[in-house]
C-alpha cells in the first residue's frame, strides 16, 4: 500500500513555537544591549546635544508607536478562499489514490471528557471503502468493509477483553461509539477533507462569521501552508469552533 505519514500530535508545534520565542528573546536582548551602549556613548556629549538627541529619539518613538497602532488596526485578510482551494486540491489528490496507510495519535472529546492519547495504525482503501485500525501496544483491532459483514464493524478486543472473542457491531451504535466521537465509516483524510469543504462552501459568498488566517509552518522538513479558521457562533458551524 502507499504510505502517507501523518503527525497529529502537538509536540512538534510546541517545539517550533518555543524555537520562535527563543529567537525573539535573543533579538530583543541584542536590541536592548545596543540601546544601552548607545546611551553610554551619548552621556559623554554636552547636555545640550544630549537633550536634542533625547527629543529626537522621543519623536521617533512616538512615530513608531503611531505606526504600530495603525498596523494593529489594519484588518488581516480573510484567507478562507485560499483554504478552500487548498482543500479542493487535496481532495482531488487523495481521490486519485486507491489506498494508503498512516500512523497517527488519536485523541477525541467524548462525553464531555478528553480521551487519552492513543497511537493507532490506520489503513484505508477508498473503493470499496475499507478501514483497518490497530491500537498500537493494546492488541485491539477494528475492521470495516463497505458491503461486507452486512455493513457491520468487526472488532477484536485487546487485553482481557479479548476473552469474549470477536464482536460484530453496528458502526453507529452505542457500543461501537462508546469511546469515539465519530463512527469508523467517517475515518480517513478524504472523508475529513470532504466534511471541511461542506462546512466552508456556504461561507464563501460573504465571508461573514468566520475568520481564516494563514501562516507558513515547517512539517517533516517542508514548508507547509497552515490555515486556522475561527467560527463566531455554533449556528455558523455546528461541528467546529476553531
Amino acid at each position: 500500500m502507499k504510505r502517507l505519514n501523518i503527525m497529529l500530535t502537538w509536540q512538534k508545534v510546541v517545539i517550533t513555537g518555543l524555537a520562535v520565542f527563543a529567537g525573539a528573546s535573543v533579538t530583543v536582548y541584542e536590541m536592548n544591549a545596543a540601546t544601552k551602549a548607545a546611551g553610554a556613548k551619548a552621556s559623554t556629549v554636552s547636555a545640550e546635544d544630549g537633550n536634542a538627541g533625547s527629543e529626537s529619539a522621543s519623536n521617533e518613538s512616538t512615530g513608531e508607536r503611531r505606526q504600530n497602532s495603525r498596523d494593529s488596526q489594519t484588518p488581516k485578510p480573510n484567507r478562507l478562499p485560499e483554504c478552500y482551494a487548498s482543500l479542493q486540491k487535496a481532495q482531488k489528490k487523495l481521490s486519485q489514490m486507491s489506498d494508503y496507510s498512516a500512523t497517527f495519535t488519536l485523541r477525541e472529546w467524548v462525553a464531555g471528557e478528553m480521551t487519552e492519547k492513543q497511537p493507532v495504525g490506520l489503513r484505508i482503501r477508498h473503493k470499496p471503502f475499507s478501514v483497518h485500525m490497530t491500537w498500537i501496544g493494546k492488541g485491539r483491532e477494528a475492521v470495516y468493509v463497505e458491503g461486507k459483514n452486512n455493513n457491520k464493524l468487526v472488532i477484536k478486543p485487546g487485553g482481557l477483553a479479548s476473552l469474549v472473542g470477536t464482536l460484530v457491531l453496528d458502526p453507529a451504535g452505542d457500543t461501537a461509539m462508546k469511546d469515539s466521537r465519530y463512527p469508523i465509516t467517517e475515518a480517513g483524510m478524504l472523508t475529513l477533507i470532504e466534511k471541511l469543504i461542506a462546512y466552508q462552501k456556504p461561507l464563501l459568498k460573504d465571508l461573514n462569521g468566520v475568520t481564516c488566517e494563514q501562516s507558513i509552518n515547517r512539517c517533516e522538513g517542508e514548508d507547509c501552508d497552515r490555515y486556522v479558521l475561527t467560527y463566531d457562533a455554533p449556528s455558523i458551524c455546528d461541528g467546529y469552533a476553531r
